[in-house]
């Protein structure tokens, strides 16, 4: 029985950082052939949004031809907390994926303004817009003239997704702020 084991850098930016012949394979493929695909995250100490989609998006490609799909989660505390606080461990749960490692349980959402949300219509994307309108205003991190810019991009981009994406899996998305080395940072993935 092919399978496939997919180990993660240190600081896993995104999927054209994997090493090897590991970031050509694309799971769309049905000639990619294997029944079980591990994606090894335990030595990550940092994981950036790009990378944290592509687990999601992966591990749903690969299941819808058939293969079973775990996730082994980092060790380091901080990477594997915002990883459930971002939602991803809910979102693959949800398709039945094996979820292994410690700090299953534990969350900060301090900072996450919208965890990964699945969104197929423009109802939902019009739904997912407000959620992040009123989660700007309550966390008070950014003047109203850049909230209101935030919201329309993300508006437009959640409708041209759910209109023009053709996606079998549909659309997901996650925004959240941070602080980083004195300086502040707001992450949006769709």
């Amino acid at each position: 029985m092919p399978t496939l084991t997919i180990t993660a850098s240190k600081r896993f930016g995104q999927a054209g950082l994997l090493t090897g012949n590991t970031r050509n394979i694309d799971p769309r493929d049905a000639g990619c052939g294997f029944e079980e695909v591990t994606i090894d995250l335990r030595q990550c100490v940092a994981i950036r949004p790009a990378a944290t989609f592509w687990c999601l998006i992966f591990a749903l490609q690969v299941m819808k031809l058939g293969a079973s799909y775990q996730l082994l989660v980092p060790e380091e505390p901080r990477a594997a907390i915002y990883l459930n606080s971002i939602g991803l461990f809910r979102c693959l749960e949800e398709f039945d994926v094996s979820i292994i490692g410690e700090h299953l349980d534990r969350t900060n959402r301090d900072q996450i303004i919208l965890p990964l949300t699945k969104f197929s219509s423009d109802f939902d994307a019009e739904k997912v817009t407000n959620v992040i309108y009123e989660r700007l205003d309550e966390l008070k991190l950014i003047t109203s003239n850049i909230k209101s810019t935030i919201i329309e991009t993300f508006g437009e981009l959640t409708n041209n997704a759910t209109q023009h994406a053709n996606s079998s899996i549909a659309s997901y998305q996650d925004d959240s702020f941070r602080q980083l080395h004195n300086r502040a940072e707001h992450s949006f993935a769709l």
